[in-house]
């Protein structure tokens, strides 16, 4: 049972919930359990605070944010200085609560490149709260393309053997701007192709995949790789299955996302002509 101390701490922070609730428009759940008194005041101190630096829509630089360090170019760098110019460098980005992020094995040479002439040119929130990180990612701005295209095409290979229709019609293509042509499909002619694939194979049993191959040429790309799989057959309930090439048109929609627009599997799904670029 709460103290009168915390008791009264409570009315208080009952009383800064709702003027931040009234002043945003927004409900602040407070959970099931409730934090201890003096937690939760510091955490709607941390949401107060939060809340009035960003209403000010003050953006600067990650440069000036970080405080204008001194830096040496990267062309003047020699070898044996770039480890310890990037650790300082890193070092003094930290401690003003920037971290850098890359998805992908990238050289020191590379990360020095990109946050002193690239990375320090980017605008922020001029959000300063202690505890509070600024997250940054080197894909965003530089995007792994073919990563993204081989990622896409794992999750196809998920769905399609673990019969996941929902999944496989979130990742048709359904923008109008979609044109059908040089075998290019519909969604709805997608999920039939489908369709008739799980009519025929009552399970798949197994499948392995191959190095996958991609081609991409502007929002177009096309995966390939080599393809076993094994099932039971539907009518015969004999064991059945195939290998060879399969082949994966995708198109990358305005959420930056790849679609399914083709699909060719080896034994269940026949090969048509390559993607038009």
């Amino acid at each position: 049972m709460d103290s009168n101390e915390d008791r009264v701490q409570r009315l208080l922070n009952d009383q800064k919930r709702r003027l931040l609730e009234d002043s945003r428009g927004v409900h602040i759940s407070q959970g099931e359990v409730r934090l201890p008194p003096e937690a939760e005041q510091d955490w709607l101190e941390y949401v107060s605070e939060l809340d009035r630096q960003y209403s000010a829509h003050r953006q600067i630089t990650v440069r000036a944010f970080a405080g204008y360090p001194a830096v040496k170019p990267f062309a003047t760098l020699t070898p044996a200085e770039l480890e310890t110019e990037l650790d300082a460098l890193l070092e003094h980005l930290l401690a003003n609560n920037i971290v850098v992020h890359f998805g992908r094995p990238v050289s020191d040479a590379e990360v020095y490149r990109f946050i002193t002439e690239e990375l320090f040119e980017e605008r922020m929130d001029d959000i300063r709260i202690n505890g509070m990180l600024h997250t940054f990612l080197y894909d965003d701005v530089h995007p792994d393309v073919e990563s993204e295209v081989r990622s896409a095409l794992d999750d196809f290979f998920m769905a399609f053997f673990m019969r996941d229709y929902a999944l496989l019609w979130r990742m048709s293509a359904h923008g109008a701007a979609y044109s059908v042509h040089a075998g290019r499909m519909t969604p709805e002619r997608l999920m039939l192709a489908f369709q008739r694939v799980f009519d025929r194979v009552m399970m798949f049993t197994g499948h392995c995949l191959g190095e996958a191959s991609c081609e991409i040429d502007g929002n177009c790309a096309e995966a390939r790789c080599v393809l076993s799989w094994t099932g039971i057959q539907r009518e015969t309930r004999r064991v059945c299955g195939g290998s060879g090439e399969a082949v994966v048109g995708f198109q990358k929609n305005r959420y930056s996302a790849w679609d399914v627009v083709r699909v060719a599997l080896p034994g269940l799904m026949e090969t048509r002509a390559s993607l038009s670029r």
